[in-house]
């Protein structure tokens, strides 16, 4: 009887971890159809190992609010709610396919306690964004969620309200006292061939909102900049003198040719890593000109994704040899597909770019035996989620061993046919 309790305990044990995994590893999305008149719901199953996706309607109250609860009833295998197959290509969205969520019906904390009122947000024509659930649960019930600023040219499209560009001001000041946004969610962006070094010829572009890797011509507010004394300031009287985005032009290089934009800390973040162990050239171990690959595993909450960096180094200035990308060269490539899973209500320097494993290789030299990740700390995405505990990831969570689960069928077996 003692080992029939014990069996029974392993393998409830073991289940009840896997539905931990299954919560833990659905990240959804907010989803607009191409005409932007049927908002839905996305759920990427397994996010990093295969693309199957999984799409719910979202139902339009006649008070005009959003009803939205993200069940999982789909990633059980019961399939009890509706849900089919997204498609990589199509906006195939039906509104006959539709499912109105209860907020009563499982999730009731975070953003989604209770509904959404549709004058808080905008959702922007086929534009992707996602949010790991473990994440969505520590935001506090009062954020106002930002998922589109824009875009100003659409604002107002399809009866979704949205700020234009002269309501900006506005803008930034309700979301700085929020704490909704900070130097994270700014993004460069140049209309044409800039000059490599940012210069005032330049025709920049402040977008905020962060990351947009598909379309981001149709995304996000933008706004024009200028170059005034090696700082940035907003032409329209948007005053952001106060906000870290101000730097050095030659610092705010952009890979313009990916058509996807990094945070400026991101991309600092990096830059400064290389630069640690490359301009000092006199080891012989790195000279200017040389191309400097380096591979890494970005830890977004322990959803470790391969991002692939060709940097080049400036030869402009040989005692220090900067690093920087060269946007006419070839040799770069930025596998920017990780950044589609960035959070970015999340701040980078204690949450997301955490960086788990760094290689540095010259040719067929390898020479990074040595060097730390590029982000000292490797800290979790979520409070209360660190490495190593049973819930650290959004889609790798540790379970026990796998001879645990192994042996405790194992032992129902053998007592079974006793």
């Amino acid at each position: 009887m003692f080992w029939w309790v014990v069996a029974a305990a392993m393998v409830l044990a073991t289940n009840s971890a896997r539905r931990d995994n299954n919560d833990a590893a659905v990240v959804f999305t907010v989803y607009a159809s191409d005409t932007g008149d049927h908002p839905s719901l996305t759920i990427p199953v397994n996010v990093g190992s295969n693309a199957q996706a999984y799409r719910w309607g979202l139902s339009l109250s006649q008070s005009g609010l959003f009803v939205v609860d993200p069940s999982i009833q789909c990633l059980d295998g019961k399939n009890k709610a509706p849900c089919h197959q997204l498609p990589d290509t199509g906006y195939s969205y039906s509104p006959s396919t539709s499912l109105t969520f209860s907020k009563q019906e499982k999730f009731n904390q975070g953003p989604f306690k209770g509904t959404w009122a549709r004058d808080k947000f905008t959702i922007e024509d086929q534009v992707y964004h996602d949010f790991p659930l473990a994440v969505l649960k520590q935001i506090p019930d009062d954020f106002v969620p930002a998922f589109g600023l824009g875009p100003a040219s659409t604002a107002g499209k399809n009866n979704y309200p949205g700020p234009s560009v002269s309501d900006n001001n506005t803008v930034l000041g309700n979301l700085k006292q929020r704490s909704v946004i900070s130097r994270q969610m700014f993004s460069l962006s140049a209309d044409d061939n800039p000059d490599i070094n940012g210069s005032a010829s330049a025709n920049w572009t402040l977008i905020l909102g962060g990351v947009d890797l598909a379309r981001v011509e149709s995304s996000f507010v933008r706004l024009p900049l200028e170059v005034s004394d090696d700082v940035y300031s907003v032409l329209n009287g948007v005053d952001i003198s106060d906000t870290p985005i101000l730097a050095k032009a030659y610092k705010l290089s952009l890979c313009y040719q990916c058509r996807s934009h990094w945070p400026l800390d991101a991309y600092s973040a990096v830059v400064a890593a290389v630069s640690r162990y490359t301009n000092l050239a006199s080891d012989g171990s790195f000279a200017c000109a040389d191309i400097v690959n380096v591979t890494m595993k970005l830890d977004f909450g322990g959803v470790e994704m391969p991002m692939a960096l060709s940097a080049v180094l400036a030869t402009n200035d040989p005692q220090t040899c900067q690093v920087r990308l060269d946007s006419s060269s070839s040799a770069i490539a930025l596998g920017l597909s990780v950044w589609r899973y960035l959070i970015t209500v999340i701040d980078y320097e204690t949450s997301i770019f955490a960086v788990a494993k760094t290689n540095f290789t010259r040719s067929s030299r390898r020479i990074g035996a040595n060097i730390p990740s590029l982000i000292e700390g490797n800290v979790p995405l979520v409070k209360g989620f660190a490495p190593g505990s049973r819930r650290e990831s959004a889609g790798h969570t540790r379970l026990m061993p796998s001879f645990v689960s192994f042996g405790s069928w194992l032992l129902l077996v053998v007592l079974l046919v006793s």
